[in-house]
């Protein structure tokens, strides 16, 4: 399979990452956020009546970060869907995958439009621990079927007030764990990994640690250019992380269990 011109473009550069590291978030939350970022670089760059720009960052920042941002993002989900075309080879139903693919889309579409209520509670800290559970790869009949079922487990109590939100079905909640429990089967009988399959997913891997890089640069000169308008380094941090910073306090700040009486 001959890879895409952005996958080749970049390509070296990404290989000379020997070891890439988890990316700490979704891939589709990684991308969606890169967008973010060059769309930051190209409207902070010049300096504005009251604030600087990010032109005053130096030689370390280009305007043409926000360029090769976007390239990087194209070539990362290029190398994922090569990955997939490598891995529905080795699925003995695509029809199943899609299926899958599909109703888990659903329930964390609406999972996350219910929870995005203002407030950071256990249930929001529950989604995000499933999101960083799944963030690598559901591309695999195994890991869409745990995917499925976990997402079908957190959505099943609450399964009435989903209902009919942006035309969402709750019976599509009892046809996720069906439809993990006949993934499970079809896995039963497939076969490992392929040394392609692995491949690919280590040189996607290596890309997405590219655009992060290439994201976190822009994140820490936004840091020091706007260190006196923090309204505007807000708008560049990750959202995901500081709803995942903020689920993390509310854990340390749960006392103990009082022990005294056992």
């Amino acid at each position: 399979m001959s890879h895409s011109e952005k996958i080749e473009l970049w390509k070296s550069e990404a290989e000379a990452i020997s070891d890439p590291k988890p990316i700490g978030l979704p891939l589709d939350v990684l991308v969606g956020e890169s967008v973010e970022v060059a769309k930051f670089l190209r409207k902070y760059w010049e300096a504005g009546k009251r604030r600087p720009g990010l032109s005053s960052a130096g030689p370390k920042l280009s305007p043409e970060v926000g360029d090769e941002i976007l390239s990087v993002r194209d070539a990362v989900q290029d190398a994922q869907t090569e990955y997939l075309l490598i891995i529905e080879d080795k699925v003995p139903t695509k029809d199943l995958m899609a299926q899958g693919n599909k109703q888990l889309g659903e329930i964390t579409g609406v999972l996350e439009w219910h929870l995005d209520d203002g407030v950071n509670d256990d249930a929001d800290t529950r989604l995000l621990q499933l999101k960083e559970a799944h963030a690598d790869d559901t591309s695999s009949a195994d890991s869409l079927a745990q995917a499925l079922h976990d997402y079908a487990t957190m959505a099943k109590p609450i399964a009435g007030e989903l209902d009919g939100l942006g035309n969402f079905n709750a019976a599509t909640i009892d046809e996720a764990f069906e439809l993990a429990d006949r993934l499970g089967e079809v896995q039963l009988g497939g076969t490992p990994r392929s040394e392609a399959a692995t491949d690919a997913i280590f040189l996607r891997n290596q890309l997405a640690n590219l655009l992060k890089g290439r994201m976190r640069l822009v994140r820490s000169a936004a840091r020091f250019v706007f260190r006196d308008h923090p309204e505007i380094v807000r708008e560049v941090t990750s959202a995901y992380e500081r709803k995942r910073r903020a689920a993390a306090r509310r854990e340390s700040d749960v006392p103990p269990p009082n022990t005294a009486s056992i």
